[in-house]
């Protein structure tokens, strides 16, 4: 072997060991499984939960099949996704997802969670939140982590009052305001794990002194109904004042003594509330029975497929496609594959607590829908594919924050889809295919952090 020869074999040995030294070595992220597990403190109701279950007579913290929590792993500051794939109904489940490196720190709710930084999290408590039967509204009690790759114990982040009532008359929200303007009940705040891995919420400025939960549940005079509220754990100077709020009349009670809320800590309050409401829930019941019937006769109601007891003297919820909750009013509208045509009259805007709007397949519908549907806030899911819905999607669609559902496909909607739409926060799927829509989504589309289908 030549001299040349040599230093070309020594010139390639030392040029492939610097490219060895110098390449990084870049970590992808793996699909893992995470155990978490609830803070249960004995069998009262202190603990971490996201719903309360039962078991032998006794309530206990569960996670639920749709949880979700927030996983940040030791490179990235976005919060990865995990979803629960086995405890449902136990205070133990297995997450799955995708994450880096072995240490972790885990918060619940995932749609709450923002971009970690020093350690902190922003997030949001909501000021509206909804009514549960036993429990609290799903994603409005926070709690937080700290674990390794296979184990993440959650902990609570804020408190509960616990308002038992009796009474008659439909209780419609509860508001509940601090008599301290400074102690805030919802808004911005920032999630912080102790140095005794104790987690601490510190609300900031900017939020909100009052928190509401949306009911609409009529009271029994015999029985106690359970109503709960998650407000933040806090000193709380000068005393809450909490409403029930009724069609007609609002019953409040102020507690002007300061209170301290400790974390995990459930504070029972029990009140009577006597509302004489009948003679406008009947006015109510009236004005949604007429707006049935137009609907009826605008969408060529004699010749639907099925229109069993529609216009009849018999209560809504036993007409055909219609449900009503427990005090007569509509809830859901199931008429697919029901051969109804023409314009779906503005007076659909009339039935305020309608959550399920189903139109699609097998009808011929049209109309300006969106613009009478758009304040109906309590809307969960709205199919109306393969109609002749015509317009464009409004600004108002922000308003419906509880909106799990949106399916336009197969109409004649156009225009762009308006940035209000980033405020979906709870929308999971997604359908505006064979339409006339032009743009781009809007950058907002980010914050739909529980979209899973488009």
């Amino acid at each position: 072997m030549n001299s040349i020869t040599r230093n070309l074999l020594l010139f390639l040995m030392v040029g492939l060991l610097c490219s060895c030294h110098k390449e990084e070595y870049v970590e992808t992220a793996r699909k893992i499984e995470l155990i978490a597990k609830m803070e249960v403190q004995g069998d009262s109701l202190q603990g971490t939960k996201t719903h309360l279950g039962w078991s032998y007579g006794e309530r206990y913290p569960v996670w639920q099949w749709n949880d979700e929590i927030a996983v940040y792993d030791e490179v990235s500051s976005d919060p990865q996704r995990f979803t629960l794939s086995s405890g449902a109904w136990s205070e133990t489940g297995t997450f799955e997802g995708k994450a880096k490196g072995n240490n972790f720190i885990g918060f619940y709710p995932y749609q709450m969670a923002g971009k970690m930084s020093d350690g902190s999290i922003p997030v949001e408590l909501p000021m509206t939140q909804n009514y549960v039967a036993g429990s609290f509204g799903n994603g409005s009690f926070p709690m937080m982590a700290i674990g390794d790759k296979e184990f993440l114990k959650f902990r609570n982040l804020c408190a509960l009052i616990q308002l038992s009532l009796k009474g008659t008359g439909s209780v419609l929200s509860i508001t509940v305001t601090s008599n301290d303007k400074e102690a805030k009940l919802s808004g911005r705040a920032i999630a912080k794990m102790g140095n005794d891995e104790t987690p601490l919420l510190t609300m900031l400025e900017g939020g909100s002194d009052t928190v509401i939960l949306d009911c609409r549940v009529v009271l029994q005079q015999d029985n106690v109904t359970d109503f709960y509220i998650v407000i933040p754990a806090q000193v709380y100077r000068g005393g809450l004042e909490i409403s029930v709020n009724g069609y007609v009349d609002t019953i409040r009670h102020n507690i002007s003594s300061d209170l301290i809320f400790e974390r995990s800590e459930v504070r029972k309050k029990e009140m009577e509330v006597i509302f004489n409401d009948s003679d406008y829930l009947a006015q109510i019941l009236a004005t949604e029975r007429a707006a049935l019937i137009d609907f009826y006769n605008s969408t060529n109601g004699d010749n639907w497929i099925n229109n069993t007891n529609w216009c009849s003297d018999k209560p809504v919820g036993e007409w055909y496609g219609v449900t009503t909750d427990g005090q007569g009013r509509v809830i859901g509208l199931y008429l697919m594959n029901n051969s109804m045509s023409g314009p779906v009259p503005a007076s659909i805007g009339n039935l305020k607590q309608l959550e399920d709007i189903y139109f699609s397949f097998g009808n011929n519908l049209s109309g300006e829908i969106l613009e009478y549907i758009c304040g109906l806030k309590s809307l969960r899911r709205i199919l109306i594919r393969e109609n002749n819905f015509t317009g464009s999607v409004p600004e108002s669609v922000g308003n419906l924050i509880n909106l799990e559902m949106l399916e336009l496909a197969w109409n004649n909607f156009f225009g762009p889809i308006p940035e209000s739409i980033g405020n979906l926060i709870n929308l999971e799927k997604l359908d505006f295919g064979v339409n006339n829509f032009y743009g781009p989504f809007p950058e907002s589309i980010k914050n739909l952090k529980k979209l899973n289908e488009i």
